[in-house]
């Protein structure tokens, strides 16, 4: 099923209004992936292209131009979907006729998702009609950090595209080979081999040798040597879906040293994910992930956090923190991604995503070569 269908997507429409203060008669979302999580438009160019979502007392509108009308139309039939001509009247005009229409006095826009410059647009166009806008703390993100079963499908799709992709292109991979070329043949897999749109969940990252101790390192034509160690951090979607995966291997024989840092790294994988279950917390998952590096003499390696929820953004709620009393949750789905990283010799990041259930965990990455390959 390519949608999630109207039950689940008028469910996640009630949870919002129901986290809604109720003083304000109505929320203005905005965010291209908080509407698409309510609409359950995800797939195609854009997700659920253009205009705002409003979500009144009085009922539920999606307000785009006539450039997407047909399409928006035919693809949420849950909400209200109202169009304008944008050659007679701007998408502010509209929205402010249709907040009037529904009958709002005061609505809610979350503030993490305007700029300043849109908030103060809201409200220039809104005041006429005597329309109050208030600034919100998160609302929507709190309740995306929970996958539901669909979700969740779409996740490891993405996850089972990612991992044949890769497989695909390990032929390539040899002494002369460019990251860029890597790169772009990794890409293409992922392309082929997703579904739903052309995107990708991110740039790519393929850093080969001394350059694999950049934990964001960006794609250059540097050729493989033999003995480089060669960081692959990559994902497909799944319709609008993200997949997060982190591979490492080596060009040729391992070194004692690289071996050594591959398999801490792993054991901190392996330790992160069995910390992982609903109610356990963030800071003790990362201390059980890191330990194993530390312990093998890599500790001061250590360059980022443990992770991250992934969903319609390959970066989302929840961030798994070192500190505090957060804890894990049931139905979300977050990366353990823990790494090492010497610089000008290389580094080391090993990456799957987990799905917290009440018993614990289920791991969504198919990609193999947890190993440290030699190629």
């Amino acid at each position: 099923m390519d949608t999630p269908g109207p039950d689940i997507v008028r469910g996640r429409v009630a949870r919002t209004k129901a986290a809604l203060d109720p003083s304000l008669d109505g929320l203005l979302v905005t965010s291209a992936a908080h509407k698409g999580w309510l609409t359950g438009f995800t797939s195609g160019v854009f997700i659920a292209p253009g205009g705002t979502v409003l979500l009144a007392k009085s009922g539920d509108f999606y307000e785009t131009s006539n450039v997407d009308l047909e399409e928006c139309a035919a693809e949420i039939p849950h909400l209200q979907v109202v169009g304008y001509d944008w050659t007679a009247e701007t998408h502010d005009e509209r929205l402010a006729r249709l907040i009037g229409e529904a009958g709002c006095r005061r609505v809610g826009v979350e503030a993490a998702q305007v700029t300043a410059a849109r908030l103060a647009a809201l409200r220039k166009s809104l005041a006429p009609g005597g329309v109050e806008v208030s600034e919100l703390e998160p609302l929507i993100d709190p309740l995306r950090e929970i996958k539901d079963g669909w979700e969740v499908e779409q996740i490891r799709a993405a996850n089972r595209a990612s991992a044949e992709a890769f497989a695909a292109i390990l032929p390539l991979l040899r002494p002369g080979a460019t990251e860029w070329a890597v790169s772009a043949a990794l890409e293409n897999e992922l392309r082929v081999r997703g579904h739903g749109s052309a995107k990708l969940a991110f740039q790519s990252i393929v850093a080969s040798g001394p350059r694999s101790s950049l934990p964001h390192a960006s794609v250059t034509d540097r050729a493989f040597a033999v003995g480089d160690l060669v960081t692959f951090d990559f994902g497909a979607t799944w319709n609008g879906y993200c997949a997060d995966v982190t591979r490492t291997l080596v060009i040729g024989r391992a070194s004692a040293r690289q071996r050594a840092l591959h398999e801490s790294v792993v054991a901190g994988l392996d330790a992160g994910i069995a910390a992982v279950g609903a109610g356990l917390t963030f800071a003790a998952c990362s201390e059980a992930a890191f330990a194993p590096i530390r312990a093998a003499g890599f500790g001061e390696y250590l360059a980022h956090g443990l992770g991250h929820g992934i969903g319609l953004e390959i970066h989302e709620g929840p961030r798994i923190e070192t500190k505090g009393d957060k804890t894990f949750a049931a139905g979300m789905v977050v990366t353990i991604e823990p790494g090492a990283y010497i610089p000008g010799w290389g580094g080391v990041r090993v990456e799957d995503d987990a799905l917290v259930t009440a018993a614990g965990r289920e791991v969504l990455t198919f990609c193999g070569a947890r190993e440290l390959l030699e190629v």
